[in-house]
């Protein structure tokens, strides 16, 4: 089997330690996965307390690098807590990303994103799909272009 495909450039710490310092304080956990030798998953839930959304972000490891993460938020006040947190994980620094372009991108999506109408932009080798069920529920999901035709072989 093929090593998976990872986001150039980046680190799983490179998300990890920017959320886990305040005002996130996210605490994250890792297990290892039982279905792909060498792939960890590294998830932290929290509330955020100004709205009582649920926020959670999972990032899936090969070795210290990422081949996908994803970060949901869900709750009768999900819209005002995905404002920021969906625009600020779409700014992950890895080789190719335009930063404030791919943070604009996040904001303006999550104004346009319907359920079962997932909204998808490609940077680089990176592919970003939004999708979610407003206002309760929005995701960010990024990995690499060539990640879910990687994964077929594991179903």
């Amino acid at each position: 089997m093929p090593p998976p495909p990872v986001l150039p450039g980046l680190f799983w710490v490179d998300i990890t330690l920017n959320l886990e310092k305040e005002p996130y304080g996210f605490r994250f956990t890792m297990e290892p996965s039982n279905v792909i030798p060498g792939v960890k998953y590294h998830r932290a839930v929290k509330v955020d307390p100004d709205t009582g959304a649920e926020m959670w972000v999972e990032i899936a490891t090969y070795g210290d690098k990422v081949l996908h993460y994803e970060v949901s938020v869900s709750g009768l006040n999900a819209e005002p807590t995905a404002s920021w947190l969906l625009p600020y994980l779409a700014t992950a620094p890895f080789d190719g990303n335009p930063q404030l372009e791919s943070k604009a991108w996040a904001e303006k999506a999550l104004g346009q994103v319907r359920q079962g109408a997932p909204l998808e932009r490609r940077v680089g080798e990176a592919v970003f799909v939004l999708l979610g069920n407003p206002p309760t529920s929005y995701t960010l999901e990024v990995s690499h272009r060539d990640y879910e035709s990687w994964s077929q072989h594991l179903r």
